[in-house]
């Protein structure tokens, strides 16, 4: 069963929500993830500073994370561009290879070490894990610059993506609340929706 998963590193409730499919579907083992990596606020869109989110940030998105077991920073500010940390994944999933830790490293990057993922050496660091050809990865972040325009039209045209993260499978959807995002137990009845439909 596919599912893809609409999402934006740079997005509090998309380090949140991933954390939670990574646990439902520890029970789904069915499921494979067709990773959609979409820009929340894409270029020439200006980048959101922190100050801005402050209240926000400490009344609702540090509690969920709290509750998921997660450590969360303020990201830097102004909040770094993911387009090229999409790139970088898409090359690594055109190798082949699992992005899981990929995910963890650039999440951590962003709203644990506060670091800038519009950096190469940083999202070089992100794939370490995986052992891959430095100088190709950091050849394809500058080669594919203008890929991610056609991501996020994907998304945000062709799904009609209006919040991240989302999950489509089989014509039903999973679509995030704006400020809220989705929960544990959402992502839990969504998989088991669509697997019945199987």
């Amino acid at each position: 069963m596919k599912i893809e998963v609409f999402f934006d590193y740079t997005c509090p409730f998309c380090y949140i929500g991933l954390h939670h499919l990574e646990e439902v579907m520890k029970n789904h083992s069915n499921v494979e993830v067709l990773w959609r990596g979409c820009e929340a606020h894409p270029r020439p869109e200006a980048r959101t500073k922190f100050p801005d989110l402050k209240p926000f940030w400490e009344e609702t998105i540090e509690p969920l994370a709290k509750e998921a077991g997660l450590t969360l920073n303020h990201p830097m500010s102004p909040i770094p561009r993911s387009d090229k940390a999409f790139i970088g994944m898409r090359y690594l999933l055109a190798q082949g290879l699992d992005v899981t830790s990929y995910h963890k490293n650039i999440f951590k990057a962003v709203f644990v070490d506060g670091k800038d993922i519009e950096d190469e050496e940083v999202l070089l660091d992100c794939a370490k894990e995986l052992k891959i050809n430095s100088e190709q990865f950091l050849l394809e972040l500058k080669e594919k610059v203008t890929e991610q325009e056609e991501a996020n039209r994907y998304a945000y045209i062709e799904n009609k993506v209006e919040a991240v993260p989302t999950l489509i499978s089989k014509g039903e959807r999973l679509d995030a609340k704006l400020g809220v995002g989705i929960g544990k137990e959402e992502i839990e009845m969504f998989l088991k929706k669509v697997s019945r439909e199987s």
